[in-house]
């Protein structure tokens, strides 16, 4: 009987720290990486995605790590999305988006790598469905990626996920977008991390769901 229970303990043991399969990325081209480089060493648009007017906002090729901000990629990939200003005085916030199919009253966890390669005066937010991720005005600068999460419900079966940003002295680097289906905040509470920001982590509690 001993034998037979422990069979069963460890049974579930093998259970409980089996490897998740990962889920499924729902956004297209996440790391810019089928643009095709149109000879100035960037482009203006990239598969999946929709870049709306906005002076100095632009897809940058990465040589070797040298942009007009000097920074690069995530990660080590070639390409990513700047949102750079050639003129402080004309700066205007461009918006890149693209929409995701999503299934009303889903779940969804949103990932994506956010460098500042300047300082003020910047402004950067990034949205799902209209909801908030992340918002940033007049950021110090460090170069360094970061990674922001958040989890969000979808209310409808097309979800529009958008960066807007803003950088005047430089550019902000975005890359590695990512958006799965699930999991859903945990009954009674807790906290999801929205990420690491230059003030350290910036969270949200999430509401307590009523038991059914």
């Amino acid at each position: 009987m001993r034998h037979a229970l422990a069979f069963v303990i460890l049974g579930l043991a093998a259970i409980a720290f089996a490897p998740m399969a990962r889920a499924q990325n729902l956004v297209q081209n996440p790391g810019f990486e089928e643009s095709t480089d149109d000879g100035s060493g960037g482009a203006t648009t990239t598969p999946g995605w929709t870049l709306s007017p906005g002076f100095g906002t632009s897809f940058i090729f990465t040589d070797g790590g040298t942009t007009q901000s000097g920074g690069s990629a995530n990660n080590g990939s070639s390409w990513y999305a700047q949102f750079a200003a050639t003129s402080a005085g004309d700066a205007q916030s461009g918006t890149l988006s693209q929409m995701i199919a999503t299934t009303p009253g889903q779940y969804y966890t949103v990932t994506f790598f956010l460098a500042n390669f300047g300082g003020p005066h910047n402004t950067f937010l990034a949205t799902f469905g209209g909801q908030t991720l992340l918002s940033l005005t007049d950021q110090a600068g460090d170069g360094v990626y970061h990674s922001y999460t958040a989890v969000i419900r979808a209310t409808s079966t097309q979800t529009r996920l958008a960066f807007t940003g803003e950088q005047d002295p430089s550019a902000f680097g975005l890359d590695d977008v990512d958006v799965e289906a699930g999991p859903a905040p945990v009954i009674g509470g807790g906290l999801v991390s929205l990420g690491f920001a230059a003030a350290g982590f910036v969270t949200r509690r999430l509401r307590r769901r009523r038991a059914v």
